[in-house]
């Protein structure tokens, strides 16, 4: 039987590699209860995408105040498991929307960070479900 304490070398991870693994431990570390902390990974992955679907969706067709929203629920979602990363984007998304720039990378220098919180959001949510589906916990 895994644990997720014991996943740090089986874990398949699809870009987040090592510091995932690494945060998820100090998590486990932090709140000292795994099968808790695999409900809140549960849960982020289910909520998680709703708001990413609702935050492409709204950036696709240019609703300002859906994407503000979306971007809104996945900084408290990436909050609850601690992500600062993820946070600090989202932050940046609302910040940028409540200043009226709605799609402030034009320059063609990188993404957006509507763009880059979507790769981020994505790519976190197909770690966690790998560690989902590797993980059993009684």
């Amino acid at each position: 039987m895994h644990y997720i304490s014991d996943m740090a070398d089986s874990t398949p991870v699809s870009g987040l590699g090592s510091e995932f693994k690494q945060h998820i431990q100090q998590i486990i570390d932090d709140y000292g209860d795994e099968k808790f902390l695999l409900s809140l990974i549960e849960v982020f992955i289910r909520d998680g995408m709703k708001a990413l679907e609702q935050l492409r969706n709204s950036v696709e067709t240019g609703d300002v105040v859906r994407t503000h929203t979306a971007a809104h629920s996945l900084k408290n979602m990436l909050g609850v498991l601690r992500f600062q990363e993820g946070m600090d984007l989202a932050d940046l998304v609302c910040a940028q929307l409540d200043a009226g720039i709605s799609e402030p990378d034009k320059s063609g220098l990188g993404d957006s960070p509507s763009q880059e919180l979507l790769g981020f959001t994505t790519r976190l949510i197909e770690d966690c479900r790998a560690l989902i589906t590797t993980s059993k916990i009684d």
